[in-house]
């Protein structure tokens, strides 16, 4: 397999993981508030205030899948990497992520105020980053997450993601390695994780 078809096979691996979250998370609350707002009218002609409580407890539900509706928009489509850049995009998102999800994560930016990073890369970049912390979404005691960006050397940029939980090396290894990358997990402060992602300013074939 060469390096175009590994990129291929690698975005639709991302593609199948993003099909995949709108069925388990948006399409079944969808489901459900259909199913109750259905019951909810059978209810109201026996019990009104009974009826009154399942529609306050469905508006909550509505208004949850509203903000997951939002945050899989901005992550699917994130218009911000244009308009502002990655950085701007990278807080945008994490703050969706943790009103959403109710998960704190520390951010850090370590990275030269000169360095440039091209529209593709941040796109990719940032589609990494949105997989790495989607699998800490179903998970209510994820501990702390911490993630940083920045630069070892001028050819490449790196994440570092520090996390309690299992190995996620394998989650992304396709879509790095696809992209000339390179990735590496090790032991963390205090009995945590650390996986680190160098991606290059440029992609090359190898």
């Amino acid at each position: 397999m060469n390096k175009y078809e590994g990129r291929l096979q690698a975005e639709a691996e991302a593609r199948k993981d993003i099909a995949q979250r709108l069925h388990q998370g948006l399409i079944q609350s969808l489901a459900t508030i259909a199913m109750r707002a259905g019951l909810s009218r059978k209810m109201a002609q026996k019990n009104p205030e009974k009826a009154i409580e399942e529609i306050s407890s469905l508006e909550n539900l509505a208004r949850d899948a509203t903000k997951e509706a939002r945050y899989l928009l901005f992550v699917l489509d994130p218009a911000l990497l244009e308009s502002q850049g990655l950085l701007a995009t990278i807080k945008e998102w994490l703050r969706q992520y943790q009103e959403l999800f109710d998960i704190a994560v520390m951010f850090d930016n370590k990275l030269p105020p000169a360095v440039n990073i091209s529209p593709p890369q941040s796109q990719l970049l940032f589609s990494i980053l949105v997989q790495l912390l989607d699998h800490f979404a179903g998970n209510k005691n994820p501990g702390g997450i911490h993630l940083a960006l920045g630069q070892d050397n001028p050819k490449e940029v790196h994440v570092t993601l520090t996390y309690t939980g299992r190995e996620l090396t394998e989650l992304v290894r396709n879509r790095v390695e696809a992209y000339t990358g390179r990735l590496e997990s090790m032991p963390g402060p205090q009995g945590t994780r650390r996986l680190k992602i160098w991606l290059p300013l440029e992609f090359r074939e190898n």
